[in-house]
């Protein structure tokens, strides 16, 4: 797959090229800035978008000290592109993550078959989508909080 020739290093439709006979069709631009971008190829309507993502999430909730204030977001630890880690102390609530602590989009969220130990990650890109549910606490105590940004997955492990 490539793009037309209204394609741009942020967002464009995709063209497919169904045989070796068919000419490849020009390749996607890539960003000007160096970073870890979010890549959407919507498959069945032909179209992808890509973003510049945070290079830091927070954590907030009522499921530990930050509350549900996102100035007060606590850090995870960038381990590689789209990896974070985040070794804190949790209390019985809830919890959400973001790409910054001005405000509650970017964030992650879980879907109803997310638990208190590991789930679906879901991502809310911006106010005008409605919030995913909190992720549930295992209960008080000093936990590792694994995201996978590329799987969409997340783990709460006891320390």
């Amino acid at each position: 797959m490539g793009t037309d020739a209204a394609g741009t290093s942020e967002i464009g439709n995709l063209v497919y090229r169904p045989t070796e006979a068919i000419p490849d069709p020009p390749a996607i631009p890539s960003p000007a800035v160096e970073g870890d971008y979010r890549i959407v190829a919507d498959t069945a309507n032909l179209v992808y978008e890509v973003k510049l993502t945070s290079s830091q999430i927070y954590l907030v909730g009522d499921g530990c000290s930050a509350g549900w204030e996102p100035a007060n977001g606590i850090a995870f630890t960038k381990v590689s592109p789209g990896i974070f880690t985040l070794t804190t102390d949790l209390l019985a609530g809830n919890l959400k993550f973001l790409e910054t602590t001005a405000g509650w989009a970017p964030q992650w969220g879980t879907d109803a078959s997310g638990t208190a130990n590991s789930g679906n990650l879901v991502y809310r890109p911006d106010e005008s989508v409605a919030d995913p549910p909190s992720i549930p606490t295992p209960g008080a105590g000093t936990y590792t909080i694994d995201l996978n940004l590329a799987t969409l997955k997340y783990t709460i492990t006891a320390k």
